[in-house]
């Protein structure tokens, strides 16, 4: 008799660039305890450089991995048919000697109008 593990997808998540997105990241599950300690750790994507800053995960891309395990399983989804990657790459600091040349230019150089 097959099992059942129940599936929901979240909405939207955040990966850093290099990351390897598990199925635990993706979705929440419900089932025996024993198949979701097996299944939680499932690679489900890996985030590189060529990525854009969203992917968009479908449920039939985890359903396909759930089952290369080759466990007899009644898989049920509810919630959401995707799931919205978001890539959060390293944002440059604020330099502010970089504002330095052009404050002394718009303050010292240029002549005040008369």
């Amino acid at each position: 008799m097959d099992k059942p593990l129940y599936v929901r997808l979240r909405h939207r998540i955040q990966a850093r660039p290099n990351q390897t997105i598990k199925l635990q990241d993706v979705a929440q599950l419900v089932g025996d305890t024993d198949i979701i300690e097996q299944v939680n750790n499932i690679a489900i994507h890996q985030v590189n450089m060529s990525d854009q800053s969203i992917v968009v995960l479908d449920v039939m891309r985890i359903i396909k991995e759930i089952r290369a395990t080759g466990q007899e399983l009644d898989i049920q989804t509810f919630g959401p048919a995707q799931t919205i990657v978001e890539i959060v790459y390293k944002k440059k600091k604020f330099r502010p000697m970089f504002l330095l040349p052009s404050g002394y230019y718009f303050f010292l150089v240029l002549p005040l109008p008369s």
